[in-house]
């Protein structure tokens, strides 16, 4: 996942700026942590949908906001990311009951 992060965080640097190019690389973590986390769910259609849902939703934060991070240590963004995480992951848990009602 460091090389990939990194991947991103290079793409995204040599079109934008760092600022934007560090929120996707956040935005990027946190959706493989939540995706590696409910894994258990790659075999239904609608976990890839929801996957798919969190990344255009996080490319299209990363466009159009006008990212000018002057936080320093970066690490005070953690508690963003962690509730980015949790927000993600409870609609992945939420989607398996409505799925698993639906059966």
């Amino acid at each position: 996942m460091i090389v990939a992060a990194s991947v991103v965080y290079g793409v995204v640097f040599a079109l934008t700026d760092a600022d934007k190019a560090f929120v996707a690389d956040i935005s990027f973590a946190t959706i493989v942590l939540a995706a590696r986390t409910r894994w258990d769910l790659r075999n239904h259609d609608w976990f890839w949908i929801l996957i798919g849902v969190f990344a255009l939703g996080h490319i299209v934060a990363v466009v159009l906001i006008g990212w000018h991070l002057h936080v320093h240590p970066a690490s005070l963004l953690t508690p963003f990311a962690v509730a980015d995480f949790a927000l993600m992951l409870g609609l992945l848990c939420g989607a398996e009951s409505v799925a698993n009602r639906l059966q």
